[in-house]
């Protein structure tokens, strides 16, 4: 139930996706450059991270 609530509020902005797969084109793609790629994003995206998460857990306690 929380995965499911997670993945239909989750909302990527198209840029962002598009600098990703720049990075990896770019040959940033290991698995460690992916990570840090991601935890600079939630870093950078904190406070939209969070409530993501909060709505999740939220909706796994409904059931």
């Amino acid at each position: 139930m929380a995965a499911a609530k997670l993945f239909s509020i989750m909302k990527l902005p198209v840029a962002d996706i598009n600098a990703q797969n720049l990075r990896m084109r770019d040959g940033r793609n290991k698995p460690q450059d992916v990570e840090r790629h991601a935890d600079a994003w939630i870093k950078a995206h904190q406070k939209v991270f969070d409530d993501w998460i909060a709505q999740a857990i939220a909706a796994a306690k409904i059931k």
